[in-house]
């Protein structure tokens, strides 16, 4: 069930329990509920859009109520491949943890867990070749260590007594090394290591433990460590703040079992009381009455010329600052001005990057003269600017391209590209002629607008 701010869950509305078959109702249909009253269903229905819910299973925050329900239900299917041949190895190593914060007690699990296979877990084991199959973990080997040594030794320490099975040797038990032995991709993984852990967990005297409920139900009080791997249990790290609160008592407290005891604090009587503030009268009395040492003029005269360094000192270092912060000012006027004149628009004959201007490539045309390249290029840009009034395309299908510009030019045959072009021209001369004559026919007149005069038809 999503939760509200990570505190209190949804209460569902009652409204449907006093219903009658004419009453007028609003359905919300993220949380199935129904109202009588609108504005309700409308706050309903801003509650539930807004990102103010989490997951109660993964934890996810600043979800709305469809994303965390969808949320649980992916947690859910997730946890539906959870193998259960995990579930009380890592309950058992759970409860050996001391942690104050379920993030570190679940990536302690994880870390060892993950490298490590435990007795009757299904896996994937290599004995031959590099062929992957099936197993059974059978029992976990280590090597010999000192009796009573709590040393962790390295997952790769171990090996596995596995039974395979899916092959032509069904049945066959060997000792596999620990790269020889793997689960399947996706059966275990941080974030299911988290899930699993988090809906068997509780808050007990700020330590993260595991619900009696978990314990009694999976019986991890009766689970010995050797029945489910090999060795001693690991020793996992407290956290920081348990280690804090394990700290001796404070300083001026008595220890616990000491057998000293604190002495009462004697008052003084009157007496001694009067004695001593005598004693203090008289040792002032003798103080004043000591005769004070005269100055030494040598001294007076060194610790004056100490403090005349001192002081010059202090201004050297004073005006050396005071230079530096006037070359810095400076330094930084003549770049803004420099930037600022570089900033402004120049003539090129101004511009001080002034380079050599590379030679060109020469372009090489066949059967046309270097001097007329120019003329070349510029008749074919002529007719390609203008080539809807000349009519290309009546005339050269593809257009006039340099290719075919230089035949016309060059090649000496009979009907060639060259008369096409000479009657291209032609034809597009004599019709804007004929345009302009039949403009002039239809206005009558032409005015001459610069003041010679006015002919009228």
């Amino acid at each position: 069930m999503p939760l509200l701010k990570r505190k209190a869950k949804l209460e569902k509305s009652t409204a449907s329990e006093y219903l009658r078959d004419d009453d007028e109702v609003f359905h919300c249909e993220v949380t199935d509920e129904i109202f009588k009253d609108y504005e309700e269903y409308c706050e309903r229905i801003i509650l539930v859009n807004s990102m103010v819910w989490s997951c109660e299973m993964t934890g996810k925050n600043n979800l709305t109520y469809a994303e965390a329900l969808d949320s649980e239900k992916a947690a859910r299917r997730s946890l539906k491949d959870f193998p259960m041949e995990l579930r009380i190895p890592i309950l058992y190593l759970a409860a050996k943890t001391k942690r104050c914060s379920f993030a570190e007690m679940a990536e302690d699990v994880f870390n060892y867990v993950r490298e490590r296979y435990f007795v009757g877990e299904s896996v994937e084991a290599c004995l031959e070749g590099e062929n992957w199959r099936e197993s059974h973990v059978l029992s976990v080997t280590a090597p010999k260590q000192q009796p009573g040594s709590k040393v962790t030794l390295p997952a790769s320490a171990y090996c596995y007594e596995v039974e395979q099975f899916e092959s032509s040797s069904s049945g066959q038990v060997v000792v596999a090394a620990h790269d020889r032995v793997r689960r399947r991709k996706g059966v275990f993984s941080r974030d299911k290591c988290r899930l699993f852990l988090k809906q068997f967990v509780e808050m007990e005297n700020t330590v993260i433990v595991i619900k009696k409920t978990a314990l009694e139900k999976y019986n991890i009080g009766k689970v010995h460590f050797e029945q489910i791997f090999t060795g001693s249990p690991p020793d996992f790290p407290s956290s920081k703040r348990l280690m804090k609160t394990s700290i001796s008592p404070a300083k001026g407290q008595p220890k616990p079992g000491s057998a000293t005891k604190a002495k009462p604090a004697k008052k003084p009587s009157p007496e001694k009381k009067g004695q001593q503030s005598m004693d203090k009268f008289v040792k002032k009395s003798d103080k004043a009455d000591a005769p004070k040492p005269k100055p030494d003029p040598a001294g007076k005269k060194s610790g004056q010329d100490l403090a005349d360094k001192m002081r010059r000192a202090e201004e050297q270092m004073k005006q050396r600052r005071e230079d530096e912060k006037a070359k810095k000012k400076e330094k930084n006027a003549r770049l803004q001005a420099y930037l600022k004149e570089w900033q402004k628009v120049k003539d090129d004959l101004l511009l001080e990057d002034h380079k050599i201007i590379p030679k060109g490539t020469p372009v090489v045309i066949e059967g046309i003269d270097s001097k007329h390249i120019g003329d070349f290029l510029s008749v074919l840009e002529f007719v390609h600017l203008y080539a809807e009034t000349l009519k290309t395309k009546e005339f050269f299908h593809n257009g006039l391209d340099i290719e075919t510009f230089r035949k016309a030019l060059t090649a000496k045959e009979y009907a060639s590209c060259f008369s096409d072009l000479i009657q291209m021209m032609l034809q597009t001369i004599f019709s804007l002629q004929e345009d302009e004559a039949e403009e002039y026919n239809e206005g009558g007149s032409i005015d001459v607008s610069n003041g010679l005069g006015e002919y009228t038809h």
